[in-house]
């Protein structure tokens, strides 16, 4: 067994489990935004159903600045981790970064081969939006003789705001080979199904949609009066952000107020607080940014209703945003459009508040509704979260995986 490993993940590996899984290419677990939340629910759920799961990350993501991060190696909500680099920090020095770096892929190579021997490694779950680090894995795993399953949450090519030479040359090479180096997708929504059925015929694939957890208790709602309109999103979508001010500007009402929880680099936050600067409404928007989990769940719970707009086009036909099921989990209503999932599994003024244009217009509409009728809204709400206990629980679909994954052993 590793050395590097602690004693307790070297405990729960010799237990007798139903499967043990590796989750590799994404890095920052268990802290960070949906990729990292995705892969946590998705551990969670196999554990769950009797599996062991290893998250693995080569390369620290964190800056020393954080208020909250990890260890290098441990157990998050019973999901073993490590960080083969040995460190969890981002390295300010690129010399030193780049050599933690290939420590990092050194040391997980290691350690795959390591398991395989032991034979504690039959399945990896992918998820990475990087085309070397799919073929490279796939490779991998011919070599020492484990499946791949692939995450596959985007078409890639049709996302607008990776226009650089480098992105556009990768995301081609995603949609023209990724599906083939894999043993099994794990597609998050129809399109993508769909994409799998046509590009890789035969494949074998199982939907995983956005996923709820319902086991994490929720704050009380802390404000009874002068609630406020909640969105959530990466500064890259600005769009999304111009899309949803609009829409707020539009409404006629004293008491409306707009919170917006936003995350970005440096340029994008410059261009959101321009944004800001230029909406008239800009007086009743609070912004929040880089705030705690327990923060977030808390202006959730206060909110008003929760903001997500999707456009009509292929990159949100693809995607299915893993907001929409925190939001759901809250019991507060959403406020969406209808387009992608939304059309599949939502229904209007029943489960959401459902745009069906996408226009400011239409969005605004439906935010007057939850301004004038509240308690109908509200009801609106908990009839979403019911919903998302039935079709997204973490739980029901770490089973249906697992049962899959044993599958593609038959």
């Amino acid at each position: 067994m590793p050395e590097f490993l602690t004693a307790e993940v070297r405990m729960t590996l010799n237990n007798q489990v139903s499967a043990h899984i590796v989750y590799l290419g994404e890095t920052g677990f268990p802290y960070g935004f949906a990729p990292i939340q995705r892969q946590l629910l998705i551990a969670k759920g196999l554990v769950k159903a009797g599996a062991h799961v290893l998250v693995v990350s080569h390369k620290g993501t964190f800056s020393k600045d954080q208020r909250i991060v990890p260890q290098v190696k441990g157990r998050y909500q019973n999901v073993t981790y490590i960080y083969t680099s040995g460190t969890i920090y981002r390295d300010e020095s690129f010399l030193r970064r780049n050599a933690l770096k290939i420590r990092g892929i050194i040391k997980e190579f290691m350690l795959c081969r390591e398991l395989r021997q032991k034979q504690k490694l039959e399945f990896a779950i992918v998820a990475t939006m990087r085309f070397q680090q799919i073929l490279y894995y796939f490779v991998m795993s011919r070599i020492l003789g484990f499946k791949v399953l692939l995450n596959y949450v985007e078409h890639n090519s049709a996302i607008v705001t990776r226009s650089s030479i480098r992105d556009r040359v990768n995301d081609l090479l995603i949609d023209l080979y990724a599906l083939k180096c894999a043993d099994a997708i794990l597609p998050i929504s129809t399109y993508l199904t769909d994409r799998v059925s046509n590009r890789a015929p035969g494949k074998p694939f199982l939907k995983i949609p956005i996923l709820s957890d319902f086991s994490v208790d929720f704050p009380q709602r802390s404000l009874k009066e002068n609630r406020a309109f909640v969105y959530c999103g990466s500064a890259t979508y600005l769009e999304l952000i111009s899309f949803t001010l609009e829409a707020f500007d539009l409404l006629d009402h004293p008491s409306k107020k707009l919170h917006l929880v936003i995350s970005g680099d440096k340029t994008e936050m410059e261009e959101f607080y321009q944004l800001i600067e230029a909406c008239p409404a800009k007086e009743s928007i609070e912004i929040f940014s880089r705030i705690s989990y327990k923060e977030l769940c808390q202006l959730y719970a206060d909110a008003l209703a929760l903001l997500i707009p999707l456009r009509p086009t292929v990159q949100d036909e693809a995607r299915f945003p893993h907001k929409i099921g925190e939001y759901l989990a809250s019991g507060n209503p959403i406020v969406t459009t209808d387009f992608g999932e939304v059309k599949i599994y939502f229904r209007d003024m029943i489960t959401a508040l459902v745009a069906n244009e996408y226009t400011p217009e239409a969005f605004s509409v439906k935010m007057k509704f939850v301004l004038d009728h509240p308690e109908d809204a509200q009801k609106i709400g908990s009839a979403g979260r019911q919903l998302a206990g039935k079709e997204f629980a973490y739980e029901k679909h770490g089973q249906s995986l697992l049962s899959f994954m044993k599958s593609l052993n038959q």
